[in-house]
């Protein structure tokens, strides 16, 4: 299916929303609907979050999407290489696997028929591209699982909200590599990360060291009157503001 065309204003909303009426879809197409404008708006005033529908319901509303981060995001790591390293004023030997970088990043969301649900209707998370993450699996069987905690997140949070948690993610602004609960998604990499990374000063969240400042939405856009007023009228509660205050992410 071809890539939704980003554009502006009133025509735009008018354009690809037309002929959806809340009172002609099911309670699950009013959600689906919701949850579509709400990514619409996020990636329409993102520079580097973008979207793609991959798939619809018999409702014509999406139900799977491809999202597109145009991110600096570490992919993977090179070879050990022995060199020597100042640490917290101390030079070390050892061999280090200086990260890779890669610019382009792929999610894939996937709604289930019982989504939203409170018993197992949580969306599904992969990422379709390599990365290197500790809350995000690199290899194996299940290479590209994302740990959302979707238990704590619960059914209310909404897909705009994991997107930008999946972009904190890559632009390494958020993450748990520490052996202990609540548990790192890779233990490879959050092994790397306290032995390697976090030393070498490559990343460290406590330090506001990241892979990526960008900003992941245009905070004043975001909660604009005009769009929180589309949300409530397809039916949902009032606008919740996430996006002018820090966003609390529970791991696991």
């Amino acid at each position: 299916m071809a890539k939704i065309v980003i554009s502006k204003g009133e025509e735009k909303i008018n354009n690809i929303f037309e002929g959806y009426k809340k009172t002609e879809l099911s309670p699950r197409g009013r959600k689906l609907l919701k949850e579509w404008r709400k990514i619409d708006f996020l990636c329409e005033n993102s520079d580097v979050i973008k979207y793609i529908i991959r798939k619809r319901n018999r409702e014509g509303l999406p139900v799977e999407y491809e999202i597109i981060y145009h991110l600096n995001s570490i992919i993977g790591v090179n070879e050990p290489v022995e060199a020597t390293r100042e640490v917290s004023g101390e030079k070390i030997s050892r061999p280090w696997r200086q990260p890779v970088y890669g610019k382009e990043h792929h999610l894939s969301i996937v709604l289930p028929n019982n989504y939203p649900g409170a018993f197992g209707g949580n969306p599904e998370f992969v990422m379709l591209s390599d990365t290197w993450h500790p809350n995000i699996r690199a290899t194996g069987k299940f290479k590209g699982r994302i740990c959302l905690n979707d238990r704590d997140l619960g059914v209310a949070c909404g897909l705009d909200e994991r997107i930008i948690r999946v972009g904190k993610y890559l632009q390494y602004q958020t993450y748990w590599a520490i052996d202990s609960y609540p548990w790192p998604e890779d233990q490879v990499v959050a092994e790397w990360i306290r032995e390697e990374a976090e030393p070498a000063g490559w990343v460290n969240v406590n330090e506001g060291i990241y892979t990526d400042n960008s900003k992941l939405y245009k905070t004043p856009l975001l909660f604009h009157k005009n769009y929180l007023q589309e949300i409530q009228d397809i039916g949902s509660p009032g606008g919740k503001n996430t996006g002018n205050a820090p966003i609390t992410l529970k791991m696991n």
